[in-house]
């Protein structure tokens, strides 16, 4: 009887939350803010900090269960957007492109990271190893860019041209990085944290590397029987279940053998981009569930918001969203100077990379599973929530604004 309350409970409760995130997405829509601004919303109410409807072990419960779900169908949507028929000969200035924006956002972001570190670490925790692998954690997340976000208003203007083409392929590629180097340097403050001394840098290296491609050998090969089965499918339904079924496997066997399950996944939609015939569509067919896995996804993201931390952490969220905009405006701006690309992506592309949401919550909420990391994991994802939070008020905007003024969208304004 106890374990069916326990279950009815957790049932409701996360009824409820999906319900909320709803409303919040709906309400914050009217005045022409983005949905998942609305989602983090609706979780910070309800969550432990505020109204306190859901307790910190039901987040984390949740979270357990939601985050991995999130991160597969992201991480799938960021690999499939990436077909290289769209890049072919951009390949010189998206790679530029990458180098800069991400070298420069990485760079912004631990210099001031570690200038600010001191005023927001507690005593107990105020030394070179916790300002070092904050800053590490920081640097690292911050190459990401939100594709949900990205690809929403690239379909909310009906945009189409160099500016779009290029930004499509610099986000699928940023979040790949985002997430091997997220890998590296989690390791790394990792090992900075170990008071045991089990750790050591040469097993990261090589742990890492090994992993990494583990990872997309793994990926790739999942591809194959997706492809394969697809064929045999009636319907767009039976499609989305085989799609969201090797989702769902290819990050548990991950997990078992030790892999990155993002990395798979990103793997895994790239090669069935690649490789699939148009009449299959297996790309399309998994935005069918976007909108309920966002919503649970990024309204338990919000309820994980410390406003008690949150108050001692203002210069952190500052020091990474001004590192990481700077960082990404700069970046992009050179590194397609230096390539001499269109005129539109010199000028715009740097706006539209502003915005940060479902890869940058997921690392952070992963984090929180590394005993070593438990003195700044807290912080580290406070940050992050409020940074997302921020720049979520502020980089749609933007982005539409770059892509009108780029003559790409179909509200498009003339250019100066």
């Amino acid at each position: 009887m106890i374990e069916n309350n326990f279950a009815l409970n957790t049932i409701l409760s996360l009824g409820i939350l999906a319900i909320a995130g709803l409303a919040g997405g709906i309400s914050v829509r009217r005045i022409g803010l983005p949905s998942i601004s609305g989602y983090l919303l609706a979780g910070m109410l309800l969550g432990p900090s505020f109204a306190d409807v859901f307790s910190h072990e039901t987040i984390s419960e949740f979270s357990h269960l939601i985050t991995p779900l999130g991160l597969a169908y992201m991480a799938y949507t960021i690999g499939g957007s990436l077909p290289l028929s769209s890049i072919r000969g951009l390949y010189k200035t998206i790679a530029s492109i990458i180098l800069c924006e991400g070298l420069l956002a990485f760079t912004f972001v631990l210099g001031l990271v570690l200038i600010v570190a001191p005023l927001v670490l507690p005593e107990t925790s105020n030394n070179f190893e916790s300002r070092m692998s904050i800053g590490l954690i920081l640097g690292s997340i911050s190459l990401a860019t939100a594709p949900g976000v990205t690809l929403a208003i690239i379909s909310d203007s009906k945009a189409k041209g160099p500016l779009t083409t290029t930004l499509l392929s610099v986000v699928a590629i940023d979040n790949v990085l985002a997430v091997s180097i997220c890998a590296i340097f989690v390791g790394t403050a990792t090992l900075l944290m170990d008071s045991s001394g089990t750790v050591t840098a040469g097993s990261i290296v090589l742990t890492e590397f090994l992993t990494i491609s583990g990872s997309v050998i793994f990926g790739a090969a999942a591809a194959l029987p997706v492809l394969l089965l697809s064929r045999f499918a009636r319907d767009r339904k039976e499609k989305l279940l085989m799609i969201v079924g090797m989702l769902i496997l290819a990050h548990g066997i991950s997990e078992t053998l030790h892999l990155h399950p993002i990395i798979t996944n990103m793997a895994l939609g790239f090669s069935v981009v690649n490789l699939q015939t148009p009449k299959q569509d297996l790309i399309e067919i998994a935005n069918d569930v976007e909108g309920i896995i966002f919503v649970i996804f990024f309204t338990i993201a919000g309820a994980h918001l410390d406003f008690g931390i949150l108050t001692t952490a203002g210069a952190l969220v500052a020091a990474l969203v001004i590192g990481r905009s700077s960082g990404k405006l700069l970046g992009s701006w050179a590194g397609a100077k230096l390539t001499k690309a269109p005129r539109t992506v010199t000028r715009y592309l740097g706006l539209t990379l502003m915005p940060i949401a479902g890869v940058t919550v997921g690392l952070a909420l992963l984090i929180e599973q590394i005993p070593e990391l438990s003195p700044i994991s807290e912080l580290i994802i406070n940050g992050l929530l409020a940074a997302t939070l921020i720049n979520e008020l502020i980089a749609p905007p933007a982005s539409k604004f770059a892509l009108e003024r780029a003559g790409e969208s179909s509200k498009a304004v003339s250019q100066d």
